[in-house]
């Protein structure tokens, strides 16, 4: 018989930390000649529809969720 090694399920340790990261939403298209606003020297475009329903689905997801932040005294 051929001996096997089988993969378990990642377990992560108890004291582990999750991190969640977000990005903004899509942002709207760009358009020659037509700028978007600047803010401390960077384009600050608007957020496109979709952009818009990627916020609210990600809001929604995270709204279940209890999160904690903060960092360990030493």
């Amino acid at each position: 018989m051929t001996q096997q090694f089988p993969q378990r399920p990642f377990v992560p340790p108890a004291d582990a930390t999750e991190i969640v990261m977000i990005r903004h939403g899509a942002s709207a298209a760009a358009v020659p000649d037509e700028p978007f606003p600047l803010i401390g020297g960077h384009a600050d475009p608007p957020l496109a529809p979709e952009g818009r329903q990627q916020a609210e689905a990600v809001g929604a997801r995270l709204h279940a969720e209890t999160l904690a932040a903060g960092h360990k005294e030493e």
